[in-house]
């Protein structure tokens, strides 16, 4: 069994390997000539084109790996199909099921793996794109970009900012909520209309100031205009919002989302995109209980008939996780059942498809 076990996973990686190769070369060269205007009109060097890319390869790879890993099922598993190695070890007292199960451990690996990678790489190198984006491939857009809506920033001080427009040109804020945490628990909240920044200083007008202590109110006070040289953040440093879900990970977005959640802040995507960076990794587990059993049964059509099944199932697949995000964007069902909503149905699907066509 070590040896058959062997064989088939051997064949499987090195397709894998071959479909992530191929995939990235693609998607870089498309990618490339789409911005190649780009870096000659500012004038980016070959060296920072080169390490765009390179810190670009984590997402790439995040993004087209269950694909990858689909391709390789219905590739290596269909050659062995094609050369009836499964009726030969069918015949020899071997089911499917069994021939398969290096393929759904090879999957469960991967899932880990990519788990582990969105945790700890890819974040990382999130930063450096963004960072090379705005300061080599866009500069004019970060230059130009003046009114902001929506803002959640963590300052100095544990304070959340929970800014609904933010004008960096005239230097305002309105319908600001300002909280400060202690042990993740709201000690002062500052709510106002509209707040102006004068000579470094912000002035907030027509609001309230609220002071607590374990929930209780020791403090209130209303004002139509009062300084607070203690907030030290300027508009510019408002409006550049340090990392996006893409460039957090899921330790950094969930204290992200409990503070923003204390301080009276709209962090529903965020939540969505939270529980996302757990559910997406195990698609690629999900696609192989889907994959290598289709694999296993394409005796027919050769490749090319793999790969257009691949295209059909990773596009509906894709659907799913999308339709599934946009009900939590929008609220209509919680953040952890939008996440997972895709994975449950293709989990319910491919565990049918399993389990019926692997009986021999």
């Amino acid at each position: 069994m070590r040896i058959l076990d062997t064989y088939i996973l051997g064949r499987y990686v090195r397709t894998l390997a071959l479909s992530i190769v191929s995939f990235l070369s693609i998607f870089i060269v498309i990618d490339l000539f789409e911005k190649i205007d780009n870096f000659i009109d500012h004038g980016v060097p070959f060296l920072t084109v080169l390490l765009y890319y390179l810190y670009r390869l984590p997402e790439i790879v995040l993004l087209t790996l269950p694909v990858c890993m689909l391709l390789a099922c219905l590739f290596a598993l269909g050659s062995h199909a094609r050369a009836n190695e499964f009726i030969a070890t069918s015949s020899a007292g071997i089911s499917i099921r069994r021939s398969l199960l290096p393929v759904l451990a090879a999957g469960l690996a991967v899932s880990f793996l990519a788990l582990l990678g969105g945790e700890t790489v890819a974040p990382e190198s999130a930063v450096r794109v963004k960072t090379i984006e705005r300061m080599k491939i866009k500069p004019e857009r970060a230059r130009s970009s003046k009114i902001h809506t929506n803002v959640n920033f963590i300052g100095e001080g544990e304070r959340i900012f929970s800014i609904g427009r933010l004008d960096t040109g005239r230097g305002t804020m309105r319908d600001v909520v300002i909280s400060r945490l202690s042990d993740f628990t709201v000690v002062e909240r500052i709510d106002a209309k509209e707040a102006v920044w004068e000579n470094g200083i912000w002035t907030f007008h027509n609001g309230y100031r609220r002071v607590f202590d374990s929930d209780r109110l020791l403090e209130e006070e209303e004002f139509d205009s009062r300084a607070f040289p203690e907030l030290t953040e300027s508009p510019v440093e408002l409006s550049e919002i340090r990392k996006g879900p893409k460039e957090m990970s899921y330790g950094e977005l969930r204290r992200f989302v409990e503070k923003a959640k204390l301080s009276g802040g709209d962090v529903l995507k965020q939540e969505v995109d939270l529980h996302m960076k757990l559910s997406y990794p195990f698609n690629n587990l999900i696609i192989v209980l889907l994959g290598a059993p289709l694999g296993a049964l394409l005796r027919r059509g050769g490749n090319a008939i793999g790969f257009s099944l691949a295209l059909v199932i990773c596009f509906v697949y894709y659907l799913a996780i999308r339709v599934g995000q946009s009900l939590g964007y929008n609220d209509v069902v919680p953040p952890v059942v939008s996440a997972w909503l895709g994975n449950a149905i293709f989990l319910l699907l491919g565990s049918v498809i399993f389990f019926r066509f692997t009986r021999k």
